[in-house]
C-alpha cells in the first residue's frame, strides 16, 4: 500500500531534542524502520547536557539517510525549537517528531497517503495538516490506553469553520502525529513567541487558511515518563477540582490562549474573538460560536471570560500597544 507515493516521497522529519538520551535511540530506530523513507532528518537540539548529542552523532555515522543537526546556543523551549527545525526542512512535507516516542513502521506511509488524498481535493497552494491518534504507554512502552483522543474526550472537527471555532479556544491536535505541507510551514513559521504550543499554532492557521485531515488510527506509541515536557493529560474530576482551587492559574492559562489568538492576525475569527473580549462583549463571543469540545470545559471558559472580563480586556489592550 502506498508504494508509488513512497517511491517519490519528499518528506523531512523535524525532530526536536533536549536531554532525551534515555529513550532517543528507540525513536531513531523506528524512523529507520519506516516503510516510507524520509528525504532527510533535521534534528534541533535545545542545549542538551546529557548524552543526547552523542546518541545523535553515532546514529548519523551509521545511517545512509541525510541527518542534519542544529545546536541551539540558547535554550529556546519546545515551541521555538520546533519552529527552527521546521524552517530548516527542505522537503515538500514535514513530519514532526518527539524524541521519546516510537513510531509504527507505517506511520509515514499512512500519513503521506492521507496528505496525497487531500491534495487531490484541494488547490495546489492549499496549506494542509494531517494528524492522528496515539497509543499512550508507560516508560517501558506498556499500553496505558489504545486511544488518547477517546480517553481525553477529544473529537476531530471535519468542518473547517467548526474547527476554527474550537481551535481558537482549545487544541485537539497532538504535534508528534502531525505532517504539514511546505505551504503551511511557509505561512505559519517562524512561530510567534505568543503561541501556546507549536501544534496548536499550526492547527489554528491550517483551519483558517487551509485544511486539516485526520487519521482515525494510532500510529505512534506516546511514551509517558517523568521528564515529559507536555504529556497526555487525562481529564478527570480531580483535575477540575484542582482548577477550582487555583483560579488564578486557570485565569493566566486562558490569558495565554487569548494572546495567541490576538497574535494570529491573519485569522478573522481569532481577531473577532479579541475584539469582543476588549469590548466586554461575552455575548458576541457566544454568537461567534467559539467553544471547547467538553461541556464542563465550555462552562468554565465562559465563566472565566465573564468573571475576569476586565482583566482580560486590559491585558489584551496592553499587548496590542506593545
Amino acid at each position: 500500500m502506498g508504494k508509488k507515493n513512497c517511491d517519490n516521497n519528499d518528506i523531512s522529519i523535524a525532530l526536536c531534542t533536549y536531554n532525551g538520551a534515555d529513550f532517543l535511540q528507540e525513536q531513531l530506530n523506528s524512523l529507520l524502520n519506516q516503510t516510507c523513507k524520509p528525504k532527510e532528518i533535521i534534528i534541533s537540539d535545545d542545549g542538551s547536557t546529557d548524552e543526547t548529542l552523542g546518541v545523535i552523532e553515532r546514529f548519523r555515522e551509521k545511517t545512509t539517510l541525510p541527518v542534519y543537526i542544529i545546536k541551539n546556543e540558547e535554550k529556546l523551549g519546545p515551541v521555538q525549537n520546533f519552529s527552527r527545525a521546521m524552517m530548516a526542512c527542505a522537503g515538500r512535507y514535514i513530519a514532526l517528531c518527539d524524541q521519546d516516542d516510537v513510531w509504527k513502521e507505517n506511520k509515514l506511509e499512512v500519513t503521506l497517503n492521507k496528505m496525497k488524498e487531500m491534495e487531490k481535493c484541494e488547490s495546489p497552494n492549499c496549506p494542509l495538516l494531517v494528524y492522528g491518534d496515539l497509543i499512550v504507554t508507560d516508560e517501558r512502552l506498556n499500553t496505558i490506553t489504545i486511544s488518547m483522543m477517546r480517553k481525553q474526550g477529544l473529537e476531530n472537527e471535519e468542518d473547517m469553520q467548526q474547527a476554527q471555532r474550537v481551535l481558537v479556544a482549545q487544541n485537539y491536535v497532538t504535534g508528534c502525529t502531525v505532517m504539514i505541507n511546505r505551504k503551511l510551514r511557509d505561512i505559519s513559521c517562524p512561530i510567534p513567541q505568543e503561541a501556546v504550543m507549536h501544534d496548536w499554532w499550526l492547527a489554528l492557521i491550517a483551519a483558517h487558511k487551509g485544511k486539516i485531515g485526520f487519521i482515525n488510527e494510532p500510529l505512534i506509541y506516546y511514551r509517558q515518563h517523568s521528564s515529559n515536557t507536555v504529556g497526555a493529560v487525562i481529564n478527570s474530576a480531580r483535575r477540575y477540582f484542582k482548577a477550582i482551587l487555583h483560579p488564578h492559574t486557570i485565569r493566566d492559562k486562558l490569558l495565554a490562549v487569548l494572546v495567541q489568538a490576538s497574535a494570529a492576525k491573519e485569522c478573522n475569527l481569532a481577531q473577532s474573538f479579541e475584539e469582543n473580549i476588549i469590548n466586554h462583549d461575552i455575548g458576541g463571543v457566544w454568537k461567534l460560536g467559539i467553544h471547547r469540545q467538553k461541556m464542563i470545559e465550555n462552562i468554565g471558559l465562559y465563566f472565566m471570560l465573564r468573571y475576569y472580563n476586565e482583566y482580560y480586556s486590559d491585558k489584551l489592550k496592553a499587548y496590542i500597544k506593545g
